[in-house]
């Protein structure tokens, strides 16, 4: 399981997601994830970790500023690289974010070796446009400056 104190830095107010100083959902969030991630990392060799890929869960109430939040998952399904979790969290008073959240389990050498290879693909498109287009493109903004050509 996973821990966190309300704290300034992780409220609403402080992340932007809302207007009060109590425990933002992005930060719960964060600690399900977090949580999850850590709790089978233990059963995996040093080549592999998992990423996140989806969660869908439910901020039922709000945790005030010093309140220890604490979060419990459960795997509930796998299938080869995907693995489901159930996620819980809760302050002192109880249940305050449920939902599930997957994440799969990837080879980091492959996966660096994937992300180089986009970056090398977008530098590649940036550095074509910049040759096709050396100076920025004129858009006409006024309906005179369109040309029939």
């Amino acid at each position: 399981s996973g821990e966190t104190t309300v704290s300034e830095k992780n409220t609403a107010k402080t992340l932007g997601s809302g207007g009060l100083d109590v425990f933002a959902t992005p930060a719960m969030i964060l600690l399900m994830e977090n949580t999850a991630a850590e709790s089978v990392a233990k059963f995996l060799d040093e080549n592999f970790s998992t990423v996140g890929t989806k969660i869908d869960i439910k901020h039922l109430s709000p945790s005030p500023i010093g309140a220890k939040i604490t979060c419990n998952t459960k795997v509930i399904s796998q299938d080869r690289a995907k693995i489901e979790f159930e996620v819980k969290a809760f302050d002192n008073a109880g249940l305050i974010g449920e939902g599930k959240h997957e994440r799969f389990i990837i080879d980091k050498e492959t996966a660096c070796t994937k992300i180089m290879q986009a970056v090398s693909l977008i530098l590649f498109i940036l550095l074509l446009s910049k040759r096709l287009h050396p100076t920025p493109l004129q858009i006409p903004t006024k309906p005179g400056d369109w040309s029939d050509a």
